[in-house]
């Protein structure tokens, strides 16, 4: 009985963390979109979804990116940025990388064959903290009426289902009867019989 009710505190943990995983990121989503000139941030961070191939094969078109607003002076080659090409606009690029002259960055796409026109550090908003393939597009149809309706549906059936399956097999619960409790399929002996000699008028 304590390892299943351990997994169904397991279960119930992870159902909930997901859902309150993916929320926020519906929600981070929703704050970065709101101004594509100047995307919104949430304690630094942003998140954005891929919409080409150019980082494949490390993320591809329909991925979920979360970038961290970053200190010029802490860029590397080999990080995975976020930037304006042209210094402004709503136009981002996110590539790697690839060199660092002085105050200019240098940035190449993994699947590209030739380096992007160099780019001032001020036109870099953050650093790629985490991706997922296929969690952006995920996430956008979430947001659609029926993706919510799905899962409203889904979370009510784990609530529901998990208690019940876990239910399966348990013992019936013990009845009360005077000071005797016993359980329904209990055969009840002589000496399975206590009696309170203080409360015993017989």
């Amino acid at each position: 009985m304590k390892a299943i009710k351990i997994l169904y505190n397991i279960l119930s943990a992870v159902l909930i963390t997901a859902v309150v995983s993916v929320t926020l990121l519906a929600l981070l989503l929703g704050v970065s979109g709101m101004d594509k000139e100047n995307p919104k941030s949430i304690i630094g961070f942003r998140a954005f979804i891929v919409l080409s191939d150019s980082m494949s094969p490390a993320f591809k078109a329909g991925s979920l990116i979360i970038i961290k607003q970053t200190d010029a002076d802490k860029l590397e080659v080999g990080d995975i940025i976020t930037y304006r090409p042209g210094g402004s606009g709503d136009v981002l690029l996110t590539h790697r990388i690839v060199g660092l002259n002085g105050g200019e960055v240098i940035t190449r796409g993994d699947a590209n064959n030739a380096d992007d026109k160099p780019i001032a550090s001020g036109a870099v908003l953050g650093r790629t903290v985490f991706y997922m393939n296929g969690l952006g597009t995920f996430v956008i149809n979430l947001r659609t009426p029926t993706g919510i309706l799905v899962m409203i549906l889904t979370i009510g059936a784990g609530l529901f289902l998990i208690p019940y399956l876990f239910s399966i097999g348990e013992k019936p619960r013990r009845k009360k009867t005077g000071e005797i409790y016993y359980d329904e399929d209990d055969e009840i002996e002589a000496d399975d019989v206590t009696i309170d000699y203080k409360n015993y008028d017989g």
